[in-house]
């Protein structure tokens, strides 16, 4: 029994410790800084302009944190592929493939959107992981 359990503890411990490490790399608030970020920020952004400029400062931090400036021109069509189209209530589950390159469908997932709709709603793309 002894042979099982000491095992089992080293694994959970492990992975607990693993974990807070995961959560704690980088910069982070503690909940009760969060807290006073957060009624500083709705002090801060109380209408939609205001809102609008802090949303430009977001978006800007994404394309350069993610160095999307950097990323090569997109050229030519994605040529997506739509099978399996299961209508539910009052959305579409549809699986597609992306040709990401001439001949190669790396990005695969289900793809949800409302049904029966010809105004513009958003769609959720869920990705499907293979191997």
């Amino acid at each position: 029994m002894k042979k099982f359990i000491l095992p089992v503890l080293f694994f959970l411990s492990m992975n607990i410790h693993s974990q807070d490490n995961m959560l704690c790399m980088g910069h982070h608030w503690t909940e009760d800084e969060t807290n006073l970020m957060m009624k500083k920020f709705a002090q801060s952004w109380n209408d939609i302009d205001s809102w609008e400029k802090r949303a430009a400062i977001i978006k800007q931090g994404i394309i350069d944190g993610m160095k999307l400036k950097n990323m090569p021109a997109l050229k030519g069509e994605f040529n997506p592929v739509i099978r399996n189209s299961r209508k539910m209530d009052g959305y579409i589950v549809e699986n597609i493939a992306i040709e990401s390159f001439p001949g190669f469908y790396q990005i695969t997932g289900n793809l949800y959107r409302p049904d029966g709709n010809d105004e513009k709603y958003a769609a959720i793309l869920s990705r499907t992981c293979e191997g």
